[in-house]
């Protein structure tokens, strides 16, 4: 099921990623295509323009934890490179990174199959150490419905990713 669902998984981690980049720099001439992949998980286009349109920035992830190590993005600069991405123009802790960078592994789960579960171990494990702590920070700082329904989607997808993991241990 996994596997069927992976060209939606990347459309839904790059429209996020998208949206969060957006914010930031108020480049927003893809943002219908963007729209479209997200309605598929009940972000709204109004959902997407009130988050957009609200003054705050998206925070980094290391403005949120209090005992943020120093070298942390380095380390999620190594991280990334040793998984075949570069996080070039912006923060490897920003979540808009995050969040491409997680579309990258998808991308890769169909260029590669014979490994598809190798990057499902390396994304839920991202997802769960990383990305969510980014989107919770987030969500504290622009509490509204696309934060709230980013966080829930990506939950949801990260119970499925430990659901699949759990039953495939004698796959690989």
């Amino acid at each position: 099921m996994l596997r069927k669902a992976a060209a939606g998984r990347f459309k839904f981690y790059s429209a996020l990623s998208y949206v969060l980049w957006a914010k930031d720099t108020s480049d927003t001439k893809d943002l219908v295509d963007v729209e479209r992949d997200l309605a598929a998980v009940e972000i709204t286009p109004q959902n997407i323009r009130e988050f957009l349109d609200r003054e705050e920035k998206v925070p980094l992830l290391r403005e949120c934890v209090s005992s943020f190590p120093e070298d942390y993005p380095k380390v999620l600069t190594i991280f990334y490179s040793e998984n075949g991405f570069e996080a070039s123009g912006i923060q490897p802790d920003h979540p808009a990174t995050m969040l491409a960078f997680t579309a990258s592994l998808i991308s890769k789960e169909e260029e590669d199959p014979e490994n598809t579960v190798r990057y499902w171990r390396v994304e839920h494990r991202f997802i769960k150490t990383h990305l969510m702590k980014a989107l919770l920070c987030l969500k504290s700082r622009i509490p509204c419905a696309f934060t709230q329904a980013a966080v829930e989607a990506v939950g949801i997808d990260l119970s499925l990713l430990y659901n699949v993991l759990k039953g495939s241990r004698d796959v690989n």
